[in-house]
Protein backbone atom coordinates (compact mmCIF):
# COMPACT_ATOMS: atom_id res chain seq x y z
CA UNK A 1 0.00 0.00 0.00
CA UNK A 2 3.09 2.25 0.37
CA UNK A 3 2.96 5.25 -1.93
CA UNK A 4 -0.65 4.63 -2.88
CA UNK A 5 -3.06 7.53 -2.55
CA UNK A 6 -5.93 6.73 -0.20
CA UNK A 7 -9.18 8.65 -0.38
CA UNK A 8 -11.66 8.93 2.45
CA UNK A 9 -15.17 7.56 2.08
CA UNK A 10 -17.76 10.27 2.31
CA UNK A 11 -21.50 10.65 2.18
CA UNK A 12 -21.63 13.24 -0.57
CA UNK A 13 -21.82 12.44 -4.26
CA UNK A 14 -18.72 12.48 -6.41
CA UNK A 15 -20.46 15.07 -8.56
CA UNK A 16 -20.64 17.44 -5.56
CA UNK A 17 -16.97 16.88 -4.77
CA UNK A 18 -16.10 17.64 -8.39
CA UNK A 19 -17.91 20.99 -8.07
CA UNK A 20 -15.75 22.05 -5.10
CA UNK A 21 -14.07 25.42 -5.74
CA UNK A 22 -11.08 26.04 -3.43
CA UNK A 23 -10.62 29.68 -2.47
CA UNK A 24 -7.73 29.29 -0.04
CA UNK A 25 -4.79 26.91 -0.04
CA UNK A 26 -2.40 26.32 2.86
CA UNK A 27 0.46 23.84 2.85
CA UNK A 28 3.52 22.68 4.73
CA UNK A 29 6.20 20.30 3.49
CA UNK A 30 8.68 19.42 6.23
CA UNK A 31 12.38 19.34 5.39
CA UNK A 32 14.53 16.46 6.66
CA UNK A 33 16.27 18.71 9.22
CA UNK A 34 12.85 19.80 10.58
CA UNK A 35 11.68 16.19 10.90
CA UNK A 36 14.92 15.27 12.67
CA UNK A 37 14.10 17.79 15.43
CA UNK A 38 10.79 16.03 16.23
CA UNK A 39 11.30 12.24 16.21
CA UNK A 40 7.60 11.55 16.82
CA UNK A 41 6.46 13.54 13.73
CA UNK A 42 4.51 11.28 11.32
CA UNK A 43 3.45 13.83 8.67
CA UNK A 44 5.96 15.09 6.10
CA UNK A 45 3.50 17.05 3.93
CA UNK A 46 0.07 18.50 4.74
CA UNK A 47 -2.25 20.69 2.70
CA UNK A 48 -5.62 22.30 3.42
CA UNK A 49 -8.02 23.60 0.78
CA UNK A 50 -10.98 25.69 1.91
CA UNK A 51 -13.75 26.97 -0.34
CA UNK A 52 -17.35 26.82 -1.41
CA UNK A 53 -19.39 23.94 -2.69
CA UNK A 54 -22.34 24.91 -4.89
CA UNK A 55 -25.72 24.13 -3.31
CA UNK A 56 -24.12 23.73 0.13
CA UNK A 57 -24.79 26.28 2.86
CA UNK A 58 -21.39 26.47 4.49
CA UNK A 59 -17.70 26.07 3.91
CA UNK A 60 -16.11 22.94 2.54
CA UNK A 61 -12.55 21.71 2.85
CA UNK A 62 -10.14 19.02 1.76
CA UNK A 63 -7.14 17.95 3.82
CA UNK A 64 -4.30 16.05 2.12
CA UNK A 65 -1.72 14.38 4.34
CA UNK A 66 1.36 12.36 3.38
CA UNK A 67 2.56 10.10 6.17
CA UNK A 68 6.30 9.72 6.76
CA UNK A 69 7.97 6.37 7.44
CA UNK A 70 8.91 7.34 10.98
CA UNK A 71 7.62 7.67 14.53
CA UNK A 72 4.75 5.33 15.40
CA UNK A 73 4.16 4.65 11.67
CA UNK A 74 7.68 3.44 10.91
CA UNK A 75 7.56 0.23 8.91
CA UNK A 76 3.74 0.19 8.69
CA UNK A 77 1.82 -0.08 5.41
CA UNK A 78 0.40 3.44 5.81
CA UNK A 79 3.91 4.99 5.94
CA UNK A 80 4.56 6.85 2.69
CA UNK A 81 0.86 6.92 1.80
CA UNK A 82 -1.16 10.04 1.04
CA UNK A 83 -4.62 10.25 2.58
CA UNK A 84 -7.41 12.71 1.87
CA UNK A 85 -10.15 13.75 4.28
CA UNK A 86 -13.14 15.78 3.10
CA UNK A 87 -14.27 18.36 5.64
CA UNK A 88 -17.38 20.32 6.52
CA UNK A 89 -16.37 23.64 8.11
CA UNK A 90 -18.11 26.45 9.96
CA UNK A 91 -17.19 29.47 12.01
CA UNK A 92 -17.63 29.14 15.77
CA UNK A 93 -18.80 31.91 18.11
CA UNK A 94 -15.12 32.55 18.95
CA UNK A 95 -14.54 33.56 15.32
CA UNK A 96 -12.30 30.54 14.69
CA UNK A 97 -13.14 28.00 12.02
CA UNK A 98 -13.77 24.37 12.91
CA UNK A 99 -13.73 21.58 10.33
CA UNK A 100 -15.06 18.09 10.88
CA UNK A 101 -14.44 14.96 8.84
CA UNK A 102 -17.35 13.92 6.64
CA UNK A 103 -17.63 10.51 8.29
CA UNK A 104 -19.18 10.57 11.78
CA UNK A 105 -16.54 9.86 14.39
CA UNK A 106 -13.59 10.82 12.17
CA UNK A 107 -12.81 13.85 14.34
CA UNK A 108 -12.05 17.40 13.37
CA UNK A 109 -9.60 20.24 13.52
CA UNK A 110 -9.51 23.89 14.52
CA UNK A 111 -8.26 26.38 11.92
CA UNK A 112 -6.61 29.12 13.96
CA UNK A 113 -6.18 32.41 12.15
CA UNK A 114 -8.44 34.08 9.60
CA UNK A 115 -8.51 32.63 6.10
CA UNK A 116 -6.54 34.84 3.80
CA UNK A 117 -3.72 35.27 6.32
CA UNK A 118 -0.21 34.26 5.29
CA UNK A 119 -0.44 31.22 7.57
CA UNK A 120 -2.91 29.27 9.69
CA UNK A 121 -2.45 26.86 12.56
CA UNK A 122 -4.33 23.55 12.44
CA UNK A 123 -4.96 21.99 15.84
CA UNK A 124 -6.47 18.52 16.20
CA UNK A 125 -6.90 15.91 18.88
CA UNK A 126 -7.28 13.12 16.37
CA UNK A 127 -8.61 13.67 12.86
CA UNK A 128 -8.88 10.26 11.16
CA UNK A 129 -8.70 9.43 7.47
CA UNK A 130 -10.90 6.67 6.12
CA UNK A 131 -9.93 3.49 4.29
CA UNK A 132 -11.26 3.83 0.71
CA UNK A 133 -11.30 0.06 0.20
CA UNK A 134 -13.78 -0.50 3.02
CA UNK A 135 -17.18 -1.38 1.60
CA UNK A 136 -19.28 -1.53 4.75
CA UNK A 137 -22.17 0.62 5.94
CA UNK A 138 -20.23 2.42 8.69
CA UNK A 139 -16.98 4.32 8.93
CA UNK A 140 -13.67 2.49 8.94
CA UNK A 141 -10.91 4.79 10.21
CA UNK A 142 -7.48 4.06 8.77
CA UNK A 143 -5.11 6.41 10.64
CA UNK A 144 -5.07 9.61 12.66
CA UNK A 145 -2.74 12.53 11.90
CA UNK A 146 -1.57 13.01 15.51
CA UNK A 147 2.01 11.86 16.17
CA UNK A 148 1.33 10.70 19.74
CA UNK A 149 -2.03 9.03 20.32
CA UNK A 150 -4.11 10.82 22.95
CA UNK A 151 -2.22 14.11 22.61
CA UNK A 152 -3.25 17.10 20.47
CA UNK A 153 -1.18 18.05 17.45
CA UNK A 154 -0.62 21.38 15.73
CA UNK A 155 0.54 22.08 12.19
CA UNK A 156 1.42 25.56 10.88
CA UNK A 157 0.60 25.85 7.19
CA UNK A 158 1.59 28.69 4.88
CA UNK A 159 -0.65 30.23 2.25
CA UNK A 160 0.02 29.00 -1.29
CA UNK A 161 -1.50 29.78 -4.69
CA UNK A 162 -4.78 27.91 -5.15
CA UNK A 163 -3.32 26.28 -8.27
CA UNK A 164 -0.89 24.40 -6.00
CA UNK A 165 -3.82 22.70 -4.26
CA UNK A 166 -4.77 21.02 -7.49
CA UNK A 167 -1.60 18.92 -7.67
CA UNK A 168 -0.84 17.43 -4.24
Amino acid sequence: MRGIALTSLVFISSMAAADFVPENCYERAYEDHELAQVPSQIVDRIQLQIGDLPDYDGVYGTLHVRFADRGRLEGRDVAGATVVQLLTCWERASGQMYCEGQCDGSGGLHVMGPLGNESVLLVTEGLWAEDPEYDGPDCNPLETIVPILGEPAAYRLDRRPVSLCEGF
